[in-house]
């Protein structure tokens, strides 16, 4: 289920009825995933993995993926195995950005 705060992102970063901006998509969708929007959150975390709209930063999707509090947003094998291949040191950087 969509949110009107995901929504408007994700149809920039896909160009969906307005020109394509990556990297505004990746602005609001930050915005909207520090207001605890899952499913921005995930987007987030799974662009964060793959480099796509904005540097790729294992460590910082680790903790967007973690910031998540609804499990819904969770089930995402793809962003879920890639996360386990983070090193112990990847892991605790990525835990000691959210205390």
């Amino acid at each position: 289920m969509s949110t009107p705060r995901s929504n408007t992102p994700i149809a920039l970063f896909n160009g969906t009825g307005t020109p394509k901006n990556e990297a505004a998509a990746v602005t609001l969708l930050g915005k909207a995933a520090r207001q605890n929007s899952p499913i921005a959150q995930n987007r987030l975390a799974r662009l964060l993995l793959s480099g796509q709209g904005t540097p790729m930063d294992k460590v910082e999707s680790l903790e967007m993926a973690s910031y998540r509090e609804n499990p819904p947003a969770r089930a995402t094998p793809v962003l879920d195995e890639a996360l386990s291949s983070l090193s112990p040191e990847d892991r605790a950087r990525g835990g000691s950005r959210r205390a």
